[in-house]
């Protein structure tokens, strides 16, 4: 799965997704959103591989399909997840995560699906599920800094 992935500014996503978004929350730009952070998430209410940034051309901004979930620790606090959903790879993803058990994307949506993902029938989500194509995507090997959280600033996405 794709580890990392940018998060733009809160200004940014909520005029791409049109969103009223929680009471406190302040999002400000990751350049290295990482595994087991906080993030916010669009949601319907009620061997060595040289890193990569990828991104579409035909959207500044996009969404990934994914799941979230809700559970109450022992200590009575809510803890929030979330997953983004991955496919096969296409032949440009394929090249980048060419392990033979890891030639797989997220499920980039297509502005036009946000809807049937968000709010539409079960049939309906599912026929979003489709890999994003290649030839709207771009891609550019970035410094190994993306490894580590503790990184985050615009030199991360920069073509090495």
């Amino acid at each position: 799965m794709c580890g990392r992935y940018v998060s733009p500014d809160d200004t940014t996503t909520e005029r791409e997704f049109n969103l009223v978004h929680s009471p406190g929350f302040v999002g400000r730009p990751s350049y290295n959103v990482a595994p087991t952070q906080l993030m916010p998430v669009v949601r319907a209410v009620g061997g060595v591989r040289k890193p990569f940034y990828i991104h579409c051309v035909d959207q500044d901004v996009h969404g990934y399909a994914g799941l979230w979930d809700s559970s109450t620790r022992e200590d009575g606090t809510s803890l929030e997840s979330f997953t983004i959903i991955t496919m096969p790879a296409h032949s440009m993803m394929a090249e980048i995560h060419n392990a033979p058990d890891k030639q797989r994307m997220p499920v980039i949506l297509d502005r036009k699906d946000y809807e049937a993902w968000l709010s539409g029938t079960p049939e309906e989500a599912r026929a979003v599920l489709k890999q994003y194509p290649a030839d709207s995507m771009l891609a550019w090997p970035v410094s190994t800094r993306v490894g580590s959280p503790k990184n985050n600033d615009a030199r991360l996405i920069e073509a090495i």
